[in-house]
């Protein structure tokens, strides 16, 4: 489930969980990050990376333009962070991004370690995502997901390999509006008299 939210204009956050019991390995490793990794291009992210468009190219057969883009050196890495033994690590990325050439919608990302993280034994991260449309059964909206992913991590002595399919999607949405009115006037009490 990710959860989406805008404090204010031109600010995301994305909130990733998931159910199910993780798969017995060495190292408790669960990944996510499937739903925010397009947010590289998003206004409040597109900072923290130089991008150079390749040229156009084709993904399965139809116009793509093809991005590359890199953490920009000397720039805080924040897009994405490891926490291990009570530390912080900041990952710094490259990677590879197919754009469709008609909807500029993003069709394939391909994301790898621009830089290895020797305190952690962090040698390689890769990640690679297809996107699609997809349509809503509850109303007109549609949105572009992630289809599908493989993710491959060398940890130390450790490898592993997630792929993932994303089916079935369901679409909540909050909606919150606020009708002000003016509050009612007081009545004014009615004459009264006392007698003695």
């Amino acid at each position: 489930m990710a959860i989406v939210t805008r404090p204010r204009a031109g600010v995301v956050y994305v909130d990733e969980s998931r159910l199910g019991k993780p798969q017995a390995t060495p190292l408790r490793i669960q990944t996510e990050g499937l739903a925010v990794t397009a947010l590289i291009f998003h206004p409040q992210n597109i900072n923290e990376f130089d991008m150079q468009c390749e040229g156009l190219s084709n993904w399965r057969g139809t116009p793509s333009w093809t991005v590359h883009f890199a953490q920009k050196a000397g720039k805080a890495a924040d897009f994405q962070v490891i926490h291990a033994d009570d530390k912080r690590f900041p990952v710094k990325l490259k990677g590879r991004a197919w754009i469709a050439a008609d909807s500029f919608e993003i069709e394939h990302i391909d994301v790898d370690l621009l830089e290895q993280i020797p305190e952690i034994r962090l040698f390689t991260e890769h990640l690679s995502i297809d996107y699609g449309s997809v349509k809503f059964t509850n109303g007109s909206s549609r949105l572009w997901l992630p289809e599908q992913a493989d993710f491959f991590l060398e940890l130390g002595d450790h490898h592993f390999f997630n792929h993932h399919e994303m089916s079935n999607f369901v679409l909540f949405s909050v909606g919150v509006k606020q009708d002000l009115k003016e509050p009612p006037q007081p009545k004014q009490p009615a004459n009264v008299r006392t007698t003695k």
